[in-house]
């Protein structure tokens, strides 16, 4: 997708943003606690960007979570 610098895991950050078109999101929750307000930390924010978000650890979105994505 164009992006040329070497790619890590966001373990501890939550979140790494690469500058492509459209831009790339790559979230790890793993670090995410189950009780997590993830919408307080900001992590919905990025599902509502024109861009492609990549998650490690989907499994701990909420169980109500509703992928979406745009044409």
């Amino acid at each position: 997708m164009g992006y040329a610098e070497n790619v890590h895991s966001p373990t501890y950050g939550l979140v790494h943003e690469y500058p492509t078109t459209p831009p790339i999101y790559h979230m790890d929750l793993y670090r995410l606690d189950a009780n997590s307000d993830w919408e307080e930390i900001g992590l919905d924010h990025y599902f509502n960007l024109d861009g492609i978000v990549f998650v490690e650890w989907p499994e701990r979105l909420p169980k109500d979570f509703q992928f979406r994505y745009k044409i």
